[in-house]
């Protein structure tokens, strides 16, 4: 009897180690590739926090008290109940790694901050968070292998991204590169700016089915396929200023720089996608102002896609 107690003895100590290093272990590299809690962590455990107090502690401490002091976790650590606390913990770990994911976002060439935020639909999950230039965030979401999570990211400047995120995944999104898509800026001509300033008309732009409509368009820029947070690349507003200078039409680049968006109702966050036709109409004119291919973003340079609004045709 006394054999067979001392053999249950030594396989819950073999067990309960086994599963005090696997709850260790896994905790901790959650920690390391789904947040950005790490380093602080790390910075408790090591030689500057917790373990150092520790071994300042035990320095104050009897050789007497230390070995009853050991005693009592051999007893309390190595036992059935110990090992099935572990075993919880051990489960209770995998069903929550098994709902979380993550979002890993990179600053590569940025020269200034930037603001991110996470939404789902359109309900805010996380942010606003900072992302420091060339830093990153690592940030932890819901979701699950049944549903997995449709998320938008809005880096400010940048168009949105979308994306689905299961369980376990890790998606790692760089800016500004991950966020260039399709957009289409529309930019009026001096004529047709001159001929609405005054006399405002209503413009409808249609996409795949949805149709957005300017109510009040007065000469000013639109954007399809973004929010009016997007910026113009700082390239192209150069090269824009020098064009109208020499045209002596200087007075344009306010209507050019300031852009409107357009509110698809019902696809209020609508992407555009390569191929994809926009119409865009002017009311009172039975043909179209212009009919606009959509094209990929192969080089950073080609974002955004620019297309001249025009007077109609007579």
């Amino acid at each position: 009897m006394c054999v067979l107690l001392e053999r249950l003895e030594r396989s819950l100590f073999g067990i309960n180690l086994v599963l005090i290093w696997i709850f260790g272990v896994s905790a901790l590299a959650w920690f390391l590739f789904y947040t950005d809690l790490f380093p602080e962590i790390g910075g408790v455990l090591a030689l500057g926090g917790l373990f150092s107090w520790f071994a300042f502690v035990a320095k104050l401490l009897t050789e007497q008290r230390i070995k009853d002091l050991q005693g009592w976790l051999d007893r309390r650590m190595f036992n059935k109940w110990a090992t099935i606390l572990l075993l919880a913990l051990i489960v209770g770990e995998v069903y929550l790694t098994g709902h979380r994911g993550a979002l890993r976002i990179e600053s590569l060439q940025e020269s200034a901050d930037r603001v991110v935020r996470v939404y789902h639909a359109a309900d805010l999950v996380d942010g606003p968070r900072q992302l420091p230039t060339r830093g990153q965030l690592h940030i932890p979401l819901l979701t699950s292998a049944g549903s997995p999570a449709r998320l938008r990211i809005k880096v400010n400047g940048y168009p949105d991204k979308q994306i689905t995120l299961g369980p376990r995944d890790i998606a790692r999104l760089y800016v500004p590169e991950s966020f260039f898509r399709p957009v289409v800026l529309l930019r009026p001509t001096a004529d047709l700016v001159e001929s609405v300033k005054h006399n405002p008309v209503k413009l409808w732009i249609t996409v795949g089915g949805h149709t957005a409509i300017i109510n009040k368009f007065a000469g000013q820029a639109v954007w399809v396929g973004c929010d009016d947070d997007v910026e113009i690349p700082q390239a192209l507003q150069d090269s824009w200023r020098v064009e109208l200078a020499a045209r002596l039409k200087s007075g344009l680049v306010q209507n050019w720089l300031t852009p409107e968006a357009a509110i698809f109702p019902g696809e209020p966050y609508l992407a555009l996608i390569p191929k994809q036709t926009i119409a865009v109409k002017q009311e009172d004119v039975p043909e179209p102002l212009k009919v606009i291919t959509v094209k990929p973003v192969q080089v950073r340079s080609s974002f955004p896609q620019v297309e001249d609004l025009d007077v109609p045709k007579s």
